[in-house]
């Protein structure tokens, strides 16, 4: 997980723990042996998700060791309207998200990718008096937030 990132789990819906670093963990409570645990993702850390493997069983007579947590980082994707429109442009990313901007300016998806992830964005609605034009709309998500999305507008008339 990156920095400030925390994920909480919680045990038999008794029991939290927080973790804020990779590796191992344990929880404090002790079972008998034949008793049942079931480990939950309780909270997700921010920009992250989290999946579990192993998260229940019964309890032998040795200590369990094999809940495995994985936690992968999301990405932001956003840019920027330059120069000039006259009303509201609706963006859409990867044919699902959509966001509409009012102004010159940056704007930001809602969805967030994973490293490795295709992204599009297209205009899908504007005023009918501008033209924009998209650099960088498209691409793969390495390891951090997509910002350099530009679709640079202006009006050309007779």
């Amino acid at each position: 997980m990156s920095d400030g990132a925390t994920l909480t789990l919680r045990l038999n819906d008794t029991e939290n723990l927080e973790l804020s670093e990779n590796g191992a963990f344990s929880f404090i409570a002790d079972f008998l042996e034949g008793a049942l645990y079931d480990v939950e993702i309780l909270t997700q850390p921010l920009n992250h998700a989290c999946s579990i493997v192993g998260s229940s069983g019964t309890i032998n007579e040795f200590d369990i060791t094999s809940v495995e947590v994985t936690c992968l980082s999301s990405f932001s994707i956003g840019g920027t309207i330059s120069h000039y429109i006259s009303g509201p442009v609706t963006l859409q990313l990867n044919g699902d998200d959509t966001v509409v901007v009012d102004s010159v300016g940056s704007f930001l998806f809602n969805t967030r990718l994973f490293s490795g992830d295709s992204y599009n964005v297209i205009m899908i609605d504007k005023p009918g008096d501008i033209v924009c034009t998209p650099s960088n709309p498209s691409g793969t998500v390495s390891s951090s937030n997509i910002t350099n999305i530009d679709f640079n507008c202006g009006t050309f008339g007779p």
